[in-house]
Parts: C-alpha cells; sequence; structure tokens
C-alpha cells in the first residue's frame, strides 16, 4: 500500500504529454507551459512578433508559417536554436507539437556579450486546424510596473521640455 500514492500521479501523468525522443526536464517544464497556456491564447494580428516576445513570461501565439528570423533580435545578437527540434504529443489536444529552445547568440566581429533569454518555439498542429506558432519567453527582460506619477508624466511621448521630461520619482529624491 506505500506505493498508491506513486502509482495514483503516475496515472494522473500518464499520456498528457508523449515523445519518441528522451524529453529533458526543461523540456517537459516547456510544454507543460504550453499546454496549460493553449486555451487562453488568440493570434497575435500580423505575421512577426514584436519585441514584447523578449519579456519574461510572455507568450505569443502566430498563424504559421513562422520563421526565426521573424522573431526581433538586435544588432549585436541573433537568435540561435540550441540543438535539434524535438517533437511531442499533447494528448488533452490531440496535437503535435514540433519545439525547439531558443537563445541569443553574439554576431560575429561584436564585442558586446548576448543577453541571457530563453525562448521557446512551438509549432502546434491539432487536426481539423490551421498550424499555429507559439512563443514563451521562459527567461527575458524583466518587466518592471510604472508607477502612477511616472505614468502621469509619461516619457515615451516626445516631452516638451527637460522638466518634463525628468522621471518623477529622480525629482522627488
Amino acid at each position: 500500500f506505500f506505493l498508491i500514492p506513486q502509482f495514483l500521479q503516475a496515472l494522473k501523468n500518464k499520456n498528457m504529454i508523449s515523445s519518441k525522443s528522451k524529453l529533458t526536464p526543461d523540456d517537459r517544464n516547456a510544454l507543460a507551459y504550453l499546454e496549460h497556456s493553449l486555451s487562453t491564447l488568440t493570434p497575435v494580428e500580423g505575421s512577426s512578433a514584436t519585441p514584447d516576445v523578449w519579456i519574461q513570461g510572455n507568450i505569443s501565439m502566430f498563424h504559421a508559417p513562422f520563421t526565426t528570423r521573424l522573431i526581433p533580435s538586435s544588432k549585436t545578437w541573433r537568435w540561435n536554436q540550441t540543438k535539434a527540434q524535438k517533437r511531442a504529443y499533447l494528448s488533452r489536444y490531440a496535437a503535435n507539437v514540433v519545439f525547439a529552445k531558443l537563445i541569443p547568440r553574439k554576431r560575429k566581429a561584436e564585442f558586446e556579450q548576448a543577453p541571457a533569454f530563453k525562448l521557446w518555439q512551438f509549432t502546434v498542429s491539432i487536426p481539423e486546424y490551421p498550424d499555429f506558432i507559439v512563443l514563451w519567453c521562459e527567461r527575458g527582460v524583466q518587466q518592471t510596473p510604472a508607477s502612477a506619477l511616472d505614468k502621469v508624466f509619461d516619457t515615451a511621448a516626445e516631452p516638451p521640455n527637460k522638466l518634463y521630461a525628468a522621471k518623477i520619482s529622480y525629482i522627488c529624491n
């Protein structure tokens, strides 16, 4: 009777995510996040991503086809696929998934180091639906919430003078 909790846990996880290739814990974590998020996603308008995909925790859905070149990078680095693509099956959605982990790679002749981002690219195929792409930023830019006063003195637009452009937190200190 000591094995009953282990058996129930194995039964609970059985066939939720399956793959013919060996999946790492990192792969399983990414697939579990995808499976959890799929029901809430809606496609992003347009055929290319914005730098918002760099925000940690951001998950976006795009219509296929979608190439890695359409994911924003910078002048000093580009996205690089680590190892080969892997395949998995999500039984909850009857979905075949081809996925890869992407990390920034420094461009040649650049001295600046590439950021330590981790982006997952999933191509999801569900019978009788068009294929779609999901990008999930597991590790990226930390989004810091703006203070209420910073929102009042929005500096994203062209400021009329230098005083207006100053951050309110700087003025108060």
